[in-house]
């Protein structure tokens, strides 16, 4: 099977898991994020869309527990909720906290990145402090057996900087068909460039999850592999690869898209393919991971690079396409399809930290430092992209983060800045 084959597929999955929106058009703010009271704040990872339409993430401080947000983040440790879209048009989206972290005992804090929904309903996540060891944590949520009871929190993993073991985990989980977890760390590994990870459930209800690193990143020199992890995580195709990105190393040191092949047999070291090295003209810094389009080619923004300048900034980032060869071991050629403030998109849409998603006929969506854009690809292939800004924030910096898109088009995201205090943030949603 083909490369592109192998991602299309990935691509098919993740289009059926996403339910339709409300139905009506254009921006509005489903919630903001108070701070207080037990409530959260600075919400930043990817929204996941469950049953019904109803959204889950996770906000970075607010909440609960002894942890100290400093001068930005709300004091707390974090938590998990969700979002009850409206019984009828026009109505209010119902906000429940179901998790606050306590950043003490063992459990986690401070969770940077979202959660995936598994069987049962069950979510998974991952906090960037505490665990046993301080290092951060893997958590399963278990919903109630009687609606409007309470969720049960577990810790899966705790990191421990130990035989190799990560440290601060961040993004998003990714989880393939037989329940099996992947992440990043930050750092930790061999080299303490970071790893990527499995999380592999009990054969037996309340058994234990097995951890088990896949790859350790190595950042010795110039021309390096991978080397600190994005922040929105890795995507599985089939066959168990993984494919992520990093905003660091590559063959010239801004960064890279890279895959993992499994072993053959059990016990056997992952391979790892570097498939795509960033130059800075082309782009620099991918923070927000990638996605995969049903034409099998990946899709991802960087947060620098270019040839734009913005302020003292060289490059004001790019969002680019990734095409699988035609053939196993072959290479992969990469396409521009908008320098930011160069070819494309004004101040506002420049320095992307987020991930972007696509929509029908091949449409990417994103965000900048305060815009959300749309891509339209070219009638005719080796044509130019068309960028529009679909919607200006106008607060100055809200900074849109995490998008997730419905199969109606409705894109959802976070802002990190705004909400009900200066970073307690809000929940959104625009369609077309």
């Amino acid at each position: 099977m083909s490369p592109s084959q192998l991602i299309a597929r990935v691509a098919l999955g993740v289009s059926l898991l996403a339910p339709l929106g409300a139905a009506q058009t254009g921006f509005s703010t489903l919630y903001s994020f108070t701070g207080q009271n037990g409530d959260g704040g600075e919400p930043n990872g990817i929204l996941a869309i469950g049953k019904n339409g109803v959204l889950y993430g996770t906000t970075a401080g607010g909440g609960s527990g002894p942890c100290s947000g400093g001068a930005l983040v709300p004091a707390g440790c974090g938590t998990v909720f969700e979002l009850i879209p409206p019984a009828g048009p026009g109505g209010a989206w119902t906000e429940s906290v179901l998790y606050r972290f306590a950043g003490e005992n063992g459990d986690g804090w401070s969770p940077y990145g979202g959660v995936v929904i598994g069987s049962g309903g069950r979510l998974y996540g991952t906090t960037l402090y505490g665990g046993y060891w301080g290092y951060g944590a893997v958590f399963e949520l278990m919903p109630p057996s009687a609606p409007g009871g309470r969720w049960t929190e577990t810790v899966l993993h705790s990191f421990s900087d130990q035989n190799g073991d990560g440290i601060a985990p961040a993004g998003t989980l990714a989880m393939d068909k037989n329940g099996r977890l992947y992440g990043l760390t930050t750092f930790g590994g061999s080299s303490n460039y970071g790893t990527v990870y499995s999380l592999t459930p009990p054969r037996a209800a309340g058994g234990v999850w097995t951890e088990n690193v896949v790859h350790s990143f190595k950042y010795p020199a110039f021309y390096a592999p991978q080397a600190y992890p994005a922040d929105m995580g890795l995507i599985v195709g089939d066959g168990e690869n993984l494919y992520g990105a990093t905003p660091l190393g590559g063959r010239w040191g801004y960064g890279a898209v890279f895959g993992l092949t499994p072993p053959q047999a059990p016990g056997g070291a992952w391979t790892e393919t570097d498939l795509f090295s960033f130059n800075y003209a082309d782009g620099a810094g991918p923070r927000g991971g990638i996605v995969a389009g049903s034409d099998g080619a990946l899709y991802g923004s960087t947060y620098t690079g270019g040839t734009a300048t913005c302020g003292s900034v060289a490059g004001c980032g790019t969002v680019f396409q990734l095409e699988p060869p035609a053939i196993d071991g072959g290479t992969w050629r990469e396409t521009v399809i908008c320098d930011l403030e160069s070819s494309c998109g004004g101040p506002s849409t420049s320095l992307p930290e987020t991930n972007v998603v696509l929509g029908k006929s091949g449409v990417v969506y994103g965000s900048g430092l305060d815009v959300l854009f749309a891509l339209q690809p070219p009638a005719a292939p080796g044509g130019a992209w068309t960028e529009s800004t679909i919607y200006n924030f106008s607060s100055g910096s809200s900074q849109p983060s995490g998008l997730a898109i419905s199969a109606d088009e409705a894109l959802f995201g976070t802002t990190m800045v705004g909400g009900l205090c200066n970073y307690c943030g809000s929940v959104f949603r625009w369609a077309p």
